[in-house]
């Protein structure tokens, strides 16, 4: 099947069914996308034209998952690193064409976070809490700690037990604001759990060491906003910058503060000291938006960098 490309932008969809078997590749349709990376669960909704109605049918039965992969001109081709499910299907005719919605939530999402355990912890770690979890839902998932420092991850609170019951999801969320994570799900049945350091923690979570992605001003589609302790970017589609990732803002030339005022200072001079920071924001959410026949092709992200916090007293929060 011959590749549609416009404007140098490629666009496939790979679905498998759940077994793990290719049954539709979209090479040669028109696809639109808009991924949405949360700091909990993905969503994501894919367009696709002039799909056959046996097709259509075989897709709403909304068993196995999505890929997406997209190429700009000849740069290497880009695999976004998660897999969704198809929650709804909209399929409507739009002479001459017909058009194919898919609603797609995050699999791990499905498999593993909506699910209601019941469970009790002894010396309830971080790790230990988690590896429970998982087995309570009977779930074949790998939990990812990134940036946690040691004391953290080894900290047990001085309830010698804990007890949830509820969903898995729920699980995470109350444990997220106890030890300052957030969830990010990756493709493999993978939960990769992202520490966010304050200001007083932040060298020992190790993040300053993780490699970075650096901003560059002629990849930027608009002016970098920034604000106290965060950024909002704007720039061509790369599915590599996911929730957690380093943006490094010293090689952007321009940029518009919070208030709308513009800079022809590097950010890593003036604006940098401005807000009282380094040059590293940690991304926090994400959106994808592309197609490979009109010209959208942008990825929006909204990135923070740790700040000083207040002293918790709460005995179950560790103290990193």
């Amino acid at each position: 099947m011959t590749t549609l490309t416009k404007f140098g932008q490629t666009v496939r969809l790979s679905v498998y069914d759940s077994n793990s078997k290719l049954i539709l590749d979209t090479s040669g349709l028109r696809v639109d996308f808009h991924v949405s990376i949360q700091a909990t669960w993905n969503a994501a909704k894919f367009t696709i034209y002039n799909l056959a109605p046996e097709t259509i049918k075989q897709l709403s039965k909304g068993k196995g998952y999505i890929r997406l992969f997209t190429q700009l001109h000849d740069m290497p081709t880009q695999e976004l690193n998660y897999d969704f499910v198809i929650n709804n299907v909209f399929s409507v005719k739009q002479v001459p064409n017909s058009v194919t919605e898919l609603y797609c939530l995050d699999r791990s999402k499905v498999i593993f976070g909506d699910k209601q355990v019941q469970m009790q912890v002894t010396n309830p770690t971080l790790k230990r809490y988690c590896e429970a979890l998982a087995k309570a839902a009977k779930a074949d998932i790998t939990f990812k700690y990134t940036d946690f420092p040691v004391n953290v991850l080894d900290y047990s609170p001085p309830s010698p037990k804990a007890v949830w019951s509820g969903t898995v999801l729920g699980a995470l969320t109350k444990l997220g604001r106890q030890y300052s994570f957030t969830v990010n799900a990756e493709a493999g049945n993978v939960i990769n759990l992202i520490f966010q350091p304050k200001d007083d923690n932040q060298k020992q979570s190790g993040q300053d060491k993780r490699p970075s992605y650096v901003l560059k001003t002629e990849n930027m589609r608009s002016n970098p906003r920034i604000g106290i302790a965060k950024i909002l970017i704007e720039s061509n589609l790369d599915l590599s910058i996911r929730n957690g990732t380093i943006l490094d803002t010293s090689k952007l030339i321009t940029a518009t503060t919070a208030e709308g005022f513009q800079t022809a200072a590097t950010l890593a001079n003036q604006v940098q000291a401005a807000v009282e920071g380094n040059a590293r924001y940690v991304t926090l959410t994400v959106e994808h938006k592309g197609s490979n026949y009109t010209n959208q092709w942008v990825t929006t992200a909204m990135a923070y960098k740790p700040v000083k916090g207040t002293k918790m007293d709460d005995p179950d929060c560790p103290k990193g």
